[in-house]
């Protein structure tokens, strides 16, 4: 009897841990949203990091720094983002005041108005207004947390572009978005979730790209030939090494992240080592020819 209750109250234990309701986003939660760029497919990330709690309004909110880095390697700094989490909603200020962000203890049909800081439509105003669809559960390492299916209502301008879930926010954009096809908005900082993670449980991945992915014009970025050894050897330089003699028309060419052609050289076929060397530090293609056939393609940082 007294090990039939020992199990009983373990598993108590266990499901009010998976249940419970913790800290949205705390200090070092970090997301990345995947961001189209152009027509061409494109592809940088906008990562957020939550770094410090403040005070706003007397309110005890948190800081988080929303950081682009795009496809042709520049890094820039996204507005601020500060929130502060009451009971089960978030909050996020905008235009002069708390805006409600999320509502986690909703019911089915619930309705809930929703403020986006996206205008590119020139609408009245920043308000909208989704009415929960329905909820399912999701179990992200260990903890089963609640997904909101939403749908906006026939007169709301914005919408969630995914559903949103439990102590991690949207699958697509952070913030509500246009809900009026406004061709300007297609291309939001905030697209699809890639990857989620805080302290409360650890890190999360959501789409089978890597966090930090970036695409280019150079869609096919791999490296199998084993017959090169290329490496930054200092000082803005790149060394290709190759193990073997070659033949004559081979050829090394440098790219920069958007595709151009920045570098190109002849490699001398009694040598074993090319030394290419570039004007500034940064993320380069390296290809190397043999008449038009590419033997070797990778990207590589030179400092």
């Amino acid at each position: 009897m007294i090990k039939i209750f020992t199990v009983w109250l373990f598993l108590c234990i266990f499901i009010i841990n998976v249940h419970s309701q913790t800290e949205f986003a705390p200090i070092g939660a970090t997301w990345y949203y995947e961001k189209i760029e152009n027509m061409a497919g494109e592809k940088g990330y906008t990562k957020i990091l939550v770094v410090m709690d403040t005070t706003v309004e007397s309110k005890k909110a948190k800081v988080a720094v929303p950081m682009y880095y795009s496809s042709s390697g520049t890094i820039t700094r996204r507005p601020t983002i500060y929130y502060y989490q009451s009971s089960g909603s978030v909050f996020y200020y905008f235009n002069g005041g708390f805006r409600l962000l999320y509502v986690f203890n909703l019911d089915k049909h619930d309705t809930i108005h929703v403020y986006s800081n996206q205008i590119y439509c020139l609408h009245s105003d920043y308000v909208g207004y989704v009415r929960i669809g329905s909820i399912t559960e999701i179990v992200i390492n260990t903890k089963i947390l609640k997904k909101y299916w939403t749908s906006p209502l026939p007169e709301s301008k914005y919408k969630f572009a995914s559903p949103y879930i439990e102590l991690v926010g949207c699958l697509n954009g952070i913030f509500p978005t246009d809900n009026t096809n406004c061709i300007a908005d297609q291309y939001n900082d905030f697209g699809i979730l890639r990857c989620y993670s805080d302290s409360s449980f650890g890190s999360v991945n959501f789409t089978s790209a890597k966090c930090d992915l970036l695409v280019t014009k150079i869609a096919a970025i791999s490296n199998n030939n084993i017959n090169f050894n290329v490496y930054c050897s200092g000082s803005n330089q790149i060394t290709v090494k190759y193990k073997n003699r070659l033949v004559e028309n081979h050829t090394i060419a440098v790219y920069n992240l958007t595709g151009s052609e920045i570098k190109r050289q002849k490699i001398d076929p009694f040598a074993q080592t090319a030394l290419i060397q570039l004007h500034n530090a940064g993320i380069y293609i390296i290809k190397i020819f043999k008449n038009s056939n590419i033997l070797y393609n990778d990207k590589i940082f030179v400092y």
